[in-house]
């Protein structure tokens, strides 16, 4: 679907709202929907938890990392997953539906947005995406991606956690 600059803009302002919307619901700990294992990576994946404070979930993230996105925010309800292909969209670039919510749980607020940020479609793919939707965030949790990203080069994958989103080749 090829959408115009400012229904584009408008897409990824509604994704905006829906973020909102999700971290008005709040949790005690970091834990799956229903206070079961939570599934965590971006292109490898594993479960774990439920983890009492967001330094033990980091520590389980990566332990020998010198850098986490944090230990101090708060806990909100995430979707896990939210990047454009658990998105649907009407030819408005109206958001229709959000899809795919088995990643979801109760997780540090800028969960959402890092997750988002790790995990790009191409630029081929989606032109200039990442800069409408850094605009519609407003460039929130900017240290806590920058965080992530070294999180994720520092670390191999663990042999346990297997693959849920394959590398395509850069075209």
């Amino acid at each position: 679907m090829n959408l115009t600059q400012d229904q584009r803009t408008s897409t990824c302002s509604q994704i905006a709202k829906y973020l909102e919307e999700l971290r008005q619901l709040t949790g005690k700990q970091i834990e799956g929907v229903n206070g079961t294992l939570v599934r965590v990576g971006c292109y490898y994946s594993r479960w774990g938890g439920p983890f009492k404070t967001e330094k033990d979930f980091n520590h389980f993230m990566a332990p020998n990392a010198q850098q986490y996105p944090g230990h101090t925010h708060s806990i909100h309800f995430a979707h896990g997953d939210l990047s454009p292909r658990n998105i649907l969209v009407n030819e408005d670039g109206d958001i229709t539906a959000v899809l795919d919510w088995e990643w979801a749980g109760w997780f540090p607020e800028c969960w959402d947005v890092v997750r988002m940020f790790t995990d790009l479609p191409s630029k081929k793919q989606m032109p200039e995406y990442a800069k409408h939707l850094r605009s519609a965030l407003s460039n929130q949790y900017e240290r806590e991606f920058l965080a992530m990203v070294h999180v994720l080069k520092l670390e191999p994958p663990d042999p346990r956690w297997k693959t849920i989103h394959p590398a395509t080749p850069a075209n």
